[in-house]
């Protein structure tokens, strides 16, 4: 995975936080998605720490919204140059349809 560019959504907690970590570890270029800068920069921070790779980056995003969808695709195409690997992990769970 060395030099690959992987993007995970919902990657800063839970299933998606541990295969931020595997795939760091095996030296691809991480960006994971979240909704709250704190709370992804402490993930991001985590995931360096553990994996030993500086390469694990933080796109925030609100993906329950489609323009949050498009505001994601427009940060990651103006910050990187190519998509490797997409892993869409993020989830919500609501009570009523919307």
């Amino acid at each position: 995975m060395n030099d690959k560019i992987v993007l995970i959504t919902g990657g800063t907690g839970g299933i998606g936080k541990q295969t931020a970590l595997a795939l760091a570890t095996l030296g691809a270029q991480v960006i994971v998605t979240g909704r709250g800068r704190e709370s992804g920069q402490a993930a991001v921070s985590e995931l360096q720490q553990l994996s030993g790779s500086r390469h694990i980056d933080l796109l925030l995003a609100d993906l329950s919204t489609q323009a949050g969808v498009r505001s994601l695709a427009d940060q990651f195409r103006r910050e990187h140059g190519c998509l490797d690997v997409l892993i869409n992990n993020a989830g919500l769970s609501e009570p009523h349809r919307r």
